[in-house]
C-alpha cells in the first residue's frame, strides 16, 4: 500500500484524487500535480490559496511516509459544483515553473566566482527560493552578461 502525505502551507489534507506528473525535455524537467477535494458545501473555500506551498510525502509500506515526492507553488483553484457535491480542484506546479516564469534583469558580471553570480540572480529574482546548497567553486569567469532571459536558463548556463 502506498501511503500519502498532501500539505498546504504545512497543514495536512487528504484529497479524493492526486495526480503529479513529471514533464522532461532538452529544455529541463519540471513536474506538476492536480488534487481535487470533496467541499461540500464550500468546507474548503478558505483552505487553499494561490502561491500556497504544497508538498507530497509518499512510501510504500511506510507509514507515515517520509520520501519528499513533490514541493511546489498552488496556481489554480477551481470550485465546481453546488450543496453537497461541490468540489475544489488544486492545480500547481513545482519550484522549477518559478525559475522558468522570471526573467534575469540586464546584468553584466565580470571577474565574478560563479557561485557569487548564482546567488545574486536568485537572490535579486526569486528571493523565495533559497541558496543554501550553492557552493563555493574554483572558476571565476571573466565576463558574462544576462537580458532577460529565464533565471532557469541563465542557471543552466552555468551546469
Amino acid at each position: 500500500m502506498i501511503n500519502t502525505i498532501f500539505t498546504v502551507s504545512g497543514i495536512t489534507y487528504e484529497p479524493k484524487q492526486l495526480n503529479i506528473s513529471k514533464s522532461m525535455s532538452e529544455f529541463g524537467a519540471s513536474s506538476n500535480f492536480t488534487a481535487i477535494f470533496d467541499n461540500p458545501f464550500g468546507r474548503h473555500s478558505a483552505d487553499f490559496k494561490i502561491a500556497n506551498e504544497v508538498r507530497v510525502l509518499a512510501d510504500k509500506d511506510t507509514n507515515p511516509p517520509t520520501t519528499l515526492l513533490f514541493r511546489g507553488i498552488l496556481e489554480t483553484r477551481t470550485f465546481e459544483g453546488e450543496g453537497n457535491t461541490q468540489e475544489v480542484t488544486l492545480i500547481g506546479r513545482d519550484y522549477t515553473a518559478r525559475l522558468m516564469d522570471v526573467t534575469v534583469e540586464p546584468v553584466v558580471y565580470t571577474n565574478s566566482e560563479v557561485s557569487t553570480i548564482v546567488k545574486n540572480i536568485i537572490n535579486n529574482e526569486v528571493p523565495e527560493i533559497t541558496t543554501t546548497n550553492v557552493n563555493v567553486t574554483t572558476t571565476t569567469l571573466a565576463r558574462i552578461s544576462f537580458n532577460h532571459i529565464s533565471v532557469y536558463e541563465a542557471l543552466t548556463q552555468f551546469a
